[in-house]
């Protein structure tokens, strides 16, 4: 865009004023005032008075930011301003502060209010306040700006009257005044093109979201009918509630729990339960019948103590599936049956509310995730789908209500809402094409040629330094030096090693090498040639950053210096993006993603937008709101009973996510936008705030991640759509025609095997040899393959089953040789047959058989005890392998895998890319953090000042001094006789490390506060890798922040001088989150995206290859798709003759009434009111209420089985059961029915049998919203995308099936911990592929990962042996032994394999004291999720973007004509299935009306019909061969559309049918329909082709001449059929027309007799032999 000049850009556009205007303005001011006509050119777009409002705005909204919730009024937690004084937050309320910041903001607040007021009065004043289009209160911004000023001045005069008046501070509105800039994107281009976007994409989107907003409601419903008022139930100590002990309390606190007394008072309830029961007459909770009856009816004032011991959610109900409470132990609720609270709401003693105990916990998401209702349900379900913590809640509801009910839920809901709703909203916003796109490449070649060809004349006249410098050889020593400063980097670790200080020398030496290149080619090209170069100027900027960093260590003193240069040198590493000079792929690659990063400027201001404004918001509601307990988890008012709102304990339980300040403010925004733990700040706000947290976090969320985030991958993927040269970047070539051939020929053929005929098979058999001939004849035989086949699944099976944890099976073991020994057989079979490897065809040369050579002498050597042992019962594992064979076999895989293979070239330099931004965070990272992410105590000091020792000891390491400046009571806390305290002492005035301290005390104690660290370049590089998945990324940012530098102690907050606690942020800390949030944009959101982008951009180009053909569908689930998308959008209705019987029929006619209401909208009313009545159901409910809701279900029942017994007299069964709807309603009917009459004969409630059946009712509403054409866009997405979704899925769990397997013999014997536990393991193999699929969402995958490798030997063993005589206590009802080998394992016992065996007797059992297995953890999980989730789940993406994409199927016929073809269709059709026998088609091309077919009013014959289906290539369409041959819809229309198409542009040259059968791509069993209707005309050929040439003609001059209508348009082959003698021409009237039409007609056809007599001869000849040939064919 050019630059607008100062004066230029000052002048009002050329439309300036718009018009209309009211003729007065203001009741006071005409057009020609003076006054008026200043401010109508005042307020002109692009003048001076726009820009200052502009800057007044941005200026307002950082004086906003500039609050300061730190200093607040000690009555109204309010900032402190206007020179008024207030109290600091954490200190102790007596000392009185003064805010600078507030002041300034609200000294600033009164001018601009007055600025905006008087900003608002000229543009009424200009333009009128009412009254036209174009006045002041018809722009939406300016109802923003009215609306602003207002509530400002109200809060200004409520303020000054009396403060108590204003109930918030309405200051937070002029938060919104933000978006005013966006009226000035008009000025730019790229943010027009976001914006544009965004604004086009509104129906879609709210379309979208009410779809989401259904499907997320239906899964509400169903959780609300399985786990409504289950998520209560605890484990407890009694059988009943107990009364208080009314004289065990205390003033000091509501929490009793820690009193001395409590102890006592639990030990007197457990030995005489009886006698402190707190309603010694109530009945058991299953005689209460209804809840007015309760004897709960009426809370009281007990409580029912907890199981110390068991904290996990139970089921009253004994089921191996839930969880149960151990003996002695009862599970029970505090909650009767029916929703009574038992207990009153009281803060004692529990110190919260009492009815919350049961759920009030971090585990339990503090009572929020539950199911009593549908609002919460509706939060529970949108964090399922959201993918954040949806395996806790899984978990819980198994604990509650079983496994099978709880996988079908929770399960279902993530394939349906995260994997595809959820993917809708990118394929929902469309980023608009740039039309200059083309003219800009042009002028690039342009330029580039140019420069080229300057570039060449200045070599030819350079001078020895010029040529020197521009040399190869000068260019490859450059290149080297670089690789060798990219390693040196590389080379920083912590602890430093002696080989460093070599490399400083190195580093040094190539410091100067730069700065001499740098001052050899200034001279050599001239300064404007060599600033000519974008990457002489980069080398510019690194060599100026190397100068400065010698200065620093030359003036530097010690670790200041260092660490000044630590920064700068990290510089010279982004030298390595200069290989892109001699790298032609990465010049392409970094090329787009510059071209991407413009456009992603434009999306960081909306962005920015978006987190300024959310956290300005958040600061409003929550700064200072997230005070909390820390260990009761309560919210601590400001005003607080026990003054506990600015105690230490209180201030460093303040979640890291808060809004306390801008920058974390900012920080738990961008949080949100990554997704991980958003949840988690959504449980904090509910505590805060109650239920308004909740709803600003789905409104961050939503917008935030789903929408503008979605906006950021929508940019990206559109800067790659399109680009061949990313495609090429992996060959010579992108997508040829043989990929394409070969992925389009994936039937599977079973591939004959013919051995060279000069070949020799194992150097002397040769091809003629009789056991070379046996044994090709057997590979070839269609039997051994298929017995093969069964061969691969049955092992696969036996794997599945076959488990380390289960004693040795002799069976097992012996299936495991014979099939070893029968693959062998295959091996030496196929390897006999073909030769072994020496020559082309033989065995080795196929990838396939290379795979199964491997597997088996993987088997053999396992089988045989070859190898390295334990390994090699891990190798085991790989021939599970063995079910990829499987993909040669399926054409629905080998698309796929035919996919993703092709994509490999195309991404490789992507991932090249990838890894070279994360080498440069990993050097960074190991610059500024290396060994300081260490703490005493390890990960027990993460996140506070925790430290395993004596408090003394623990606040000498947090602050260490000298022992000459050290206290008596500090030197009394070192270690006694020890030698690290003697030689402390010696050097009394060094300041020792918190490392030291530690380690003083004891060895071990100093260890890594997370699992990972920045310690070198390979662990940094891993740790990337897992937060590039954006798990666990906070946790490493906040220990970060909390480090205090290498080898001491972190802390979250620092000390005053005066030893008073701070709680003000440390210095550096906007600079680490700013390293962390940097990385995530760039690892995470940029880079990870930008691998999707190129594989997506890929798909579409062999997509484009395969000329609109899909990728990952063959042609027959291509003609499925098609057929269902057309008979989406036509909704061919089934044909039903009214029956002759008079009840019948009269049934028949209520089924049909349509005024005042149709029976089928009647039926849609009562679903809807269903659902609803469903939905408004809760937990405890009163008996009318439920009374109410019961007899409403029945009378639905009675509606629903009477609409069945309508539909079945009116159609009967057989019609009636055709209809998958039918079927599906009869079934709920029954089932309702049934259960219904059990229980009013029997007494019988079958419960959740019941709560299922009313739900599936539910499911019968899609049939509204598939009628609503807003959404059936989505519906046809859906069922479109489903075949290319099930070859996906087939590979996926393919996939999973193998890592499953592994995943069983390598970590199944790990014992429990925190993240490995009952429900989350791989014991067995349901488990592990349960476990699995969450690690695909990312669900907690790399601690999970961790959790397994935390114990090692000799703690554990990595493969603990069988025990002879015991079994394991995971599978058994035996208690544990005595003696379990873990324990003595950790305490220090060592056993052999025997002696491990030996423990144990058949009474007990013993615990696994199993550990995972480093190496094989690494591999397993990150190629899992490189695998799984970041390629095969992507692939989901791409899929919907190509659904979505093409579901414009069918639009080139009109409505009109569609609902025209549609009721035709439907007389052959009658059931409505998408078909129509091919012996119909004649006479459907009768009725079928004009400009399709001929029409009801013209008689064709057959000469005729036979023409028409020649034109619309009908008769080279491919039929299914069935009994009866039938052709599909989409077929058909699209056959026909092409004819109209061609008939509307004057054209029949023009080839638009795809179904068009190519001669070249006929193949053998294929049928058409021409072979089945056998055209036999009556004239010749070149009539027939005179015929339609003149009908084109004709049909082009009168399009042109707009003499007809194009929809209905005279046939003229009745001219055509006066040529046939044998058959009589039709008159029409017409007259001289008909005689002039006739006479073009017989000149045309001896002109063309005499043209085309020879081609005629040849086209008869092909014609009668192709059908010669498909006659044969049949």
């Amino acid at each position: 865009m050019a630059a607008v000049g100062p004066e230029e850009g000052d002048q009002a556009p050329a439309d300036w004023p718009p018009s209309p205007l009211p003729a007065t303005s203001a009741f006071l001011f005409p057009m020609d005032s003076p006054v008026r006509q200043w401010c109508l050119k005042t307020i002109a777009p692009n003048t001076w008075f726009d820009k200052f409002i502009l800057f007044l705005i941005i200026f307002n909204s950082i004086t906003m930011g500039m609050t300061d919730y730190a200093v607040v009024e000690a009555e109204t937690n309010t900032p402190a301003g206007g020179g008024k004084t207030g109290f600091k937050i954490g200190s102790d309320f007596t000392t009185e502060v003064e805010s600078g910041s507030n002041t300034f903001v609200e000294a600033l607040e009164l001018p601009f209010l007055i600025l905006f007021t008087i900003e608002m009065i000229t543009k009424i004043i200009a333009l009128g306040f009412r009254g036209s289009p174009n006045t002041y209160i018809k722009d939406g911004w300016n109802k923003l700006d009215l609306l602003v000023v207002v509530v400002g001045w109200l809060g200004l005069i409520l303020d000054a009257i009396d403060p108590e008046l204003l109930p918030i501070n309405l200051g937070v509105l002029r938060a919104f005044r933000i978006l005013r800039p966006l009226r000035s994107i008009a000025r730019l281009p790229g943010l027009k093109r976001v914006i544009s976007s965004l604004i086009s994409s509104i129906p879609y989107l709210i379309d979208l979201v009410i779809l989401v907003a259904f499907c997320l409601l239906i899964f509400s419903i169903l959780g609300m009918q399985l786990f409504s008022g289950k998520m209560h139930y605890r484990c407890r100590i009694t059988e009943f509630p107990v009364k208080l002990d009314p004289t065990c309390n205390t003033t000091s606190s509501d929490n009793f729990l820690g009193l001395d007394c409590w102890e006592t008072y639990i030990s007197a309830v457990l030995a005489d339960p009886e006698a402190w029961r707190c309603l010694p007459d109530a009945a058991a909770d299953d005689d209460i019948k209804d809840k007015s009856g309760s004897p709960w009816a009426i809370p009281q004032d007990c409580i029912w103590p907890f199981s110390p011991e068991d904290g996990t959610l139970c089921s009253s109900e004994s089921n191996l599936d839930k969880h149960t409470c151990a003996v002695g132990e009862f599970c029970g609720s505090n909650y009767d049956p029916f929703g009574n609270e038992r207990f009153i709401s009281a803060e004692t003693p529990y110190g919260f509310n009492r009815m919350d105990s049961g759920t009030w916990s971090e585990d339990y998401n503090w009572g929020l995730t539950q199911f009593d209702n549908i609002g919460q349900s509706f939060v529970t379900i949108f964090q399922a789908v959201s993918e954040e913590g949806w395996t806790d809640i899984m978990y819980a509801c198994m604990d509650v209500d079983g496994t099978i009910s709880s996988y079908i839920v929770f399960i279902l809901l993530i394939f349906c809402g995260s994997f595809f709703l959820m993917n809708l909203f990118l394929a929902a916003i469309g980023i608009e094409e740039e039309d200059e796109e083309e003219e800009e490449t042009e002028e690039e070649a342009i330029e580039r040629k140019q420069e080229e060809t300057a570039h060449q004349l200045a070599e030819d006249n350079a001078g020895p330094l010029k040529k020197f410098v521009t040399h190869k050889y000068f260019d490859g020593f450059i290149t080297g030096c670089i690789l060798v400063n990219t390693i040196t980097l590389s080379m920083d670790k912590y602890p430093e090693a002696d080989a460093l200080k070599d490399v400083e020398v190195v580093n040094m030496i190539l410091t100067y090498v730069f700065i001499i290149e740098m001052a050899l080619k200034v001279p050599a090209l001239g300064p404007v040639a060599y600033a000519s170069d974008p990457f002489n100027l980069f080398d510019a900027f690194i060599v100026t950053t190397s100068i400065v960093e010698i200065i620093i260590a030359a003036t530097g003193d010690g670790e200041g210096g260092a660490s000044g240069m630590s920064a700068l040198r990290t510089f010279r590493l982004f030298r390595v993006f200069k290989l892109a000079k001699q790298w032609e792929e990465m010049q392409i690659l970094l090329k787009a993603m510059v071209r991407t990063v413009f456009d992603i400027a434009n999306f960081a201001v909306l962005l920015a937008l978006f987190m300024y404004i959310m956290a300005l918001v958040g600061m409003q509601f929550f700064a200072n709101e997230m005070h909390f307990d820390a260990e009761t988890g309560a919210k601590i008012p400001f005003i607080d009973k026990f003054d506990r709102f600015n105690s230490f304990d209180v201030m460093s339980n303040i979640p890291r996510n808060n809004f306390d300040n801008l920058t974390w403010s900012l920080t738990t925004i961008f949080q949100f936008l990554s997704g991980e733990n958003w949840n988690s700040i959504m449980y904090d706000c509910y505590r805060a705030i109650g239920i308004g947290g909740v709803v600003y976090s789905l409104v961050v969320f939503i917008v935030g991640v789903m929408i503008v985030m979605n906006l950021f991958l929508a940019i990206l993927l559109s800067n790659f759509e399109g680009n061949d040269d990313l495609i090429k970047v992996g060959g010579d070539s992108s997508v040829t025609p043989e990929i394409i051939q070969e992925t389009e020929d994936s039937v599977p053929r079973r591939a004959t095997i013919m051995p060279e005929s000069t070949s020799k098979a194992f150097w002397f058999l040769e091809s003629s040899n009789p056991l070379r001939a046996q044994c090709t004849k057997i590979a070839n035989d269609k039997r051994f393959e298929n017995f093969i086949l069964f061969l691969i699944l049955f092992s696969s099976c036996t794997l599945a089953i076959d488990s380390p944890l289960d004693q040795p099976s002799s069976l097992l073991q012996g299936l495991d040789v014979i099939m070893t020994i029968l693959f062998f057989l295959e091996f030496a079979i196929k390897a006999i047959s073909l030769g072994f490897m020496l020559h082309k065809g033989s065995y080795l040369r196929n990838g396939w058989n290379v795979l199964d050579f491997v597997i088996v002498v993987i088997s053999f050597m396992a089988m045989f005890g070859v190898g390295p042992g334990k390994s090699l019962r891990a190798l085991r594992t790989v021939r599970v392998l063995r079910p990829l064979r499987m993909v040669n076999k399926l054409p629905e895989l080998q698309l796929v895998v035919n996919a993703l293979m092709n994509s490999v070239p195309a991404v490789a330099n992507v991932l090249l890319i990838c890894f070279l931004f994360f080498l440069i965070f990993a050097i960074l990272g190991v610059n500024i953090f290396k060994g300081t992410l260490f703490a005493c105590g390890g990960d027990g000091a993460y996140g506070g000042d925790e430290c395993p020792f004596d408090e003394g000891l623990c606040d000498l390491i947090l602050d260490p001094v000298g022992y000459s400046a050290m206290s008596a009571a500090q030197g009394a806390v070192l270690p006694v006789d020890s030698t690290c305290a003697a030689d402390y002492a010696a050097a009394s005035s060094v300041v020792p490390t918190s490392r030291e301290l530690c380690e003083c005390q004891d060895p071990a104690a100093w260890a890594a506060v997370l699992p990972r660290s920045f310690d070198n370049v390979g662990d940094a590089l891993l740790l990337l890798y897992e937060l590039s998945t954006t798990e666990g990324w906070v946790d490493y940012m906040y220990a970060a922040v909390d480090s205090e530098g290498v080898d001491m102690q972190p802390r979250r907050y620092l000390k005053n001088s005066d030893g008073t606690d701070n709680y003000d942020d440390k210095s550096d800390t906007v600079l680490i989150i700013l390293f962390y949030v940097m990385f995530i944009v760039v690892g995470s959101f940029f880079v990870i995206n930008l691998f999707v982008g190129v594989v997506i951009d890929n798909f579409n180009s062999l997509k484009a290859a395969k000329e609109g053909g899909s990728v990952f569908m063959t042609d027959e689930q291509k003609e499925w798709s098609n057929t269902r998308k057309f008979v989406m959008k036509l909704r061919p209705k089934r044909q039903y003759k009214p029956p002759t019987n008079p009840f019948r029929k009269s049934m028949h006619d209520i089924m049909n009434i349509e005024k005042p209401l149709s029976f089928d909208a009647f039926i849609m009313l009562c679903i809807i009111l269903n659902s609803t009545v469903m939905a408004i159901e809760y937990h405890g409910m009163s008996d009318t209420f439920r009374a109410v809701l019961t007899n409403i279900n029945y009378l639905f029942a009675f509606i629903f089985t009477v609409e069945m017994i309508i539909k079945v007299a009116a159609l009967g069964w057989v019609r009636y059961l055709s209809d998958s709807w039918n079927k599906f309603d009869c079934m709920i009917v029954f089932g309702t029915d049934i259960g219904l009459a059990l229980y009013f004969i029997t007494g019988i409630e079958i419960g959740s049998v019941a709560s299922i059946i009313r739900m599936c009712r539910i499911g019968r509403i899609f049939r509204l919203v598939n009628s609503a054409k807003s959404l059936n866009q989505y519906f046809t997405t859906i069922i479109s995308s489903l075949p290319s979704l099930y070859n996906i899925g087939l590979l996926l769990f393919l996939l999973f099936f193998i890592y499953a397997v592994m995943a069983v013999q390598i970590f199944s014997k790990v014992e429990y911990n925190d993240d490995y536990t009952e429900r989350a393991n791989f014991r067995n193999f349901g488990n592990s592929m349960v476990t699995l699929f969450r690690f695909s969402t990312g669900e907690n995958w790399n601690g999970y990962m961790h959790s397994m490798l935390m114990n090692k030997e000799p703690d554990c063993h990595l493969d603990p042996p069988y025990p002879k005589d015991s079994e394991w206590c995971f599978a058994s009802d035996l208690d544990p032994c005595g003696s379990q080998p873990g324990a003595l394992m950790k305490a220090g016992g060592v056993f052999t394999d025997a002696e491990l065996e030996a423990f144990g007797d058949s009474t007990c059992c013993i615990e696994l004291y199993g550990c995972g297995d480093a190496g094989w953890a690494l591999f397993f999980f990150y190629s899992f999720t490189l695998l799984v989730t970041f390629v095969m789940l992507n692939l989901f993406l791409g899929v919907i973007l190509e659904a979505f994409e093409d579901n414009e199927t069918g639009d080139t016929l009109s409505p009109a004509e569609l609902d025209l073809f549609c009721e035709d269709w439907c007389k052959f059709d009658n059931d409505g299935t998408g078909n129509m026998k091919v012996s119909d088609l004649t006479s459907f091309m009768q009725i079928l009306d004009k400009p399709m077919g001929f029409g009801e009013e013209y008689d064709a014959n057959n000469d005729e019909l036979y023409m028409r289906l020649e034109e619309c290539g009908i008769m080279n369409i491919q039929v299914d061969q069935s009994e009866e041959p039938v052709v599909q819809i989409h077929q058909v229309a699209t056959a026909l559309a092409q004819r109209v198409v061609q008939e509307r542009i004057g054209s029949a040259d023009i080839d638009l049918d795809p179904t068009a059968v190519k001669s070249e791509h006929a193949s053998e069993g294929k049928q058409f329909v021409r072979a089945i209707i056998k055209p036999k005309y009556t004239m010749s050929a070149s009539e027939r082709k005179a015929s339609m040439a003149v009908r084109n003609e004709e049909m082009h001059n009168l399009h042109d001449n707009h003499e007809v209508n194009v929809h209905h348009v005279p046939h003229p082959a009745n001219h055509a059929a006066a040529l046939s003698p044998k058959v009589p021409p039709v008159v029409e009237e017409g007259g001289d027309e008909e005689k002039v039409v006739e006479e073009k007609v017989e000149e045309k056809v001896v002109e063309d007799e005499k043209v085309d007599e020879k081609v005629e001869e040849k086209v008869e000849e092909k014609v009668e032999e192709k059908t010669e040939t498909e006659e044969k064919g049949e």
